[in-house]
């Protein structure tokens, strides 16, 4: 299996937002991550760190500053 997990930097901590992980694909405003099950999923944020050996992918928060204002843009929202 080569799928991973992928967690949101918060703070000190990190929180899981999505397992088993096949695709990430960039967008401008941030990263669209889907399942092996075909579940999607959008957040404004980029790639900290990855450890595809441990299967885990560490994502960071965009800064609002940063995000452009788009209606295609959804944060934290199954497509």
């Amino acid at each position: 299996m080569c799928e991973s997990n992928v967690y949101l930097k918060d703070g000190e901590s990190e929180v899981m937002l999505m397992e088993s992980v096949d695709i990430i694909e960039p967008y401008e405003t941030g990263l669209k991550l889907m399942d092996i099950f075909g579940k999607q999923l959008f957040i404004q944020a980029k790639i900290k760190d990855m450890t595809l050996l441990n299967h885990r992918i560490i994502l960071e928060r965009l800064p609002l500053d940063s995000v452009k204002e788009s209606p295609k843009c959804l944060s934290l929202t199954a497509i």
